[in-house]
């Protein structure tokens, strides 16, 4: 008896399938979502899960009520139920937010809060013309997404500059020094992706490498 070796087949793609005659959903042809705004936009009012970890927010004995005012404009008050988030929005309206638990790996569970209107799990929701959604349900793209390549290419080199505790105040032809109190390892693995980003937008080379050593 001979043993023959079956190798799996790529899944036919959806024009292949619409000429063997099979009915597709309307969620292949489905468009992506129109931008109407960025995260980084409202990041700084948007309703973060990890902020209230932080805060100890769902360690509070259930129905405690918080006023978060000054740090949500949007919001009037926030009460904590047993498995879900009041919010009482500035008009008066009340919007009922559930609360998830998410698996984070070997750190356990985490709560997580379910988005009003799909029931997506999410970290952030926000509140945008007026309705308390996720990030899809409101349209909102992040900045990368709306940058061409080497934007993002830009963007990468500049948050690892910061890391490196240059914020502009250095040309990007001087050396960055290390930082205080930064592990050397953590120093030189930040200066190899800088030299991995700078060679894939085909910069000129330094004469001296651009992290001192």
């Amino acid at each position: 008896m001979t043993l023959t070796k079956h190798s799996k087949r790529a899944p036919p793609v959806w024009w292949q399938r619409v000429i063997a005659g099979e009915r597709l959903p309307k969620s292949v042809f489905k468009a992506k979502s129109k931008c109407v705004g960025t995260v980084e936009d409202h990041r700084n009012i948007a309703l973060d899960a990890r902020e209230l970890i932080r805060q100890h927010v769902f360690d509070r004995p259930v129905g405690s009520v918080f006023r978060l005012q000054l740090r949500f404009p949007w919001l009037r008050l926030m009460r904590l139920n047993s498995s879900s988030l009041d919010l009482e929005l500035v008009t008066g309206r009340i919007i009922v937010v559930p609360l998830v638990w998410a698996s984070c790996g070997v750190r356990g569970e985490r709560m997580r809060l379910q988005c009003p209107l799909c029931g997506r799990r999410a970290c952030i929701i926000y509140h945008f013309h007026g309705r308390i959604a996720c990030r899809v349900c409101n349209g909102l793209w992040y900045e990368s997404q709306r940058t061409s390549s080497n934007g993002r290419k830009f963007r990468a080199m500049r948050k690892i500059r910061r890391k490196l505790g240059d914020y502009g105040q250095l040309s990007s032809a001087k050396l960055l020094p290390k930082p205080r109190r930064m592990w050397r390892r953590t120093y030189e693995r930040h200066c190899a992706a800088l030299a991995r980003v700078e060679r894939s937008l085909h910069l000129p080379r330094h004469r001296r490498p651009l992290c001192s050593r």
